[in-house]
């Protein structure tokens, strides 16, 4: 019965015209051909839509949008997911490539679950392996502090997984101010019927400068900022952007029906700020690190670790002033 359920492909592309072929083409070459793919194009000003739509002429499953302005790509595959129309959706990046059978293993694996996501290789922009699993963590068994974990971790990586249509309901619209769209859906399905995960790679997660998110991302961002950096007020605005963020996840959690032992920890992690306190802290220390193999002055080097030195005494001590 499953191998006739349609699946939905929500594709959200934006000036991909380097690898958008190679993956469109690893997606019309999966073993499970009963598919819709809805691709959203965000106004791309290269190449990308034009190929596209050779495509779609060629191969009626594809139905092709363009954006009369950008979205960004949060807001960009919340409509492509908002257009589909098959009992399961699976996501897709524009620069991945999939292995043929990915969809029927997840298909033949979801179950009663509805989320399923997999392991990925981490190739490098030629197609060469970096790494052969991403994938760190997939618990068996969840604790109430686990919703929280979720939405600070990143569990689920969006072109892995695939849902059904019932939580495509339950997740759209996203969740205002929400960073990123893979978080929300995961965040969603785990207070649902659940998230499964395959512990085998079916896509080659492709890690390059230009990648709008991606494993390899967080550190290159990094690198580039610290780079950049000329006073300590640039290090004070990207830091409080990043607790901002972390803001919004918790009122997004908020929205969700959560037990009892779910809210307490979410009203402690929010009074306390505990969970901002070490996290921040592990970024002071990743970022440290990484300011060693890189050119700076010492001087500004020096000014750099006295601000996070007086930030977090000063974090630490308003959570005691919470009790």
């Amino acid at each position: 019965m499953k191998q006739e359920k349609l699946v939905s492909i929500a594709i959200a592309t934006y000036k991909g015209e380097k690898y958008i072929k190679e993956q469109i083409e690893s997606i019309l070459n999966q073993t499970y051909k009963n598919l819709e793919i809805i691709i959203c194009d965000d106004n791309s000003t290269d190449n990308t839509f034009n190929i596209l739509k050779e495509y779609a002429k060629k191969d009626k499953r594809i139905k092709l949008y363009k954006n009369k302005q950008n979205l960004g790509y949060v807001k960009n595959f919340e409509k492509a997911i908002s257009l589909c129309h098959g009992d399961y959706i699976a996501l897709s990046d524009q620069d991945d490539i999939w292995l043929k059978e990915k969809i029927k293993i997840l298909l033949d694996n979801i179950g009663n679950f509805d989320l399923i996501h997999s392991d990925t290789y981490l190739i490098d922009e030629n197609g060469e392996i970096l790494h052969k699993s991403y994938s760190n963590f997939a618990k068996k068994q969840l604790n109430p502090k686990d919703i929280i974990e979720l939405a600070f971790t990143p569990m689920v990586t969006g072109c892995t997984c695939m849902f059904t249509k019932s939580l495509r309901n339950k997740v759209l619209p996203f969740c205002n101010k929400i960073d990123v769209h893979d978080l929300w859906i995961s965040l969603v399905a785990f207070k649902s019927n659940g998230i499964k995960y395959y512990d085998k790679a079916l896509i080659k997660y492709r890690q390059h400068s230009n990648n709008q998110i991606g494993a390899l991302k967080y550190k290159y961002s990094i690198i580039d900022k610290i780079k950049k950096i000329n006073n300590i007020n640039l290090i004070k605005k990207n830091l409080f952007k990043y607790i901002e963020r972390n803001y919004c996840r918790i009122k997004c959690i908020k929205k969700l029906d959560l037990t009892e032992s779910e809210t307490y920890y979410l009203n402690l992690l929010e009074k306390r700020n505990n969970y901002l306190i070490s996290y921040n802290i592990k970024y002071f220390y990743y970022t440290v690190k990484i300011i060693k193999k890189v050119e700076l002055n010492k001087s500004l080097f020096k000014k750099y670790v006295e601000f996070f030195t007086i930030y977090f005494k000063y974090l630490f001590f308003c959570s005691k002033d919470s009790n």
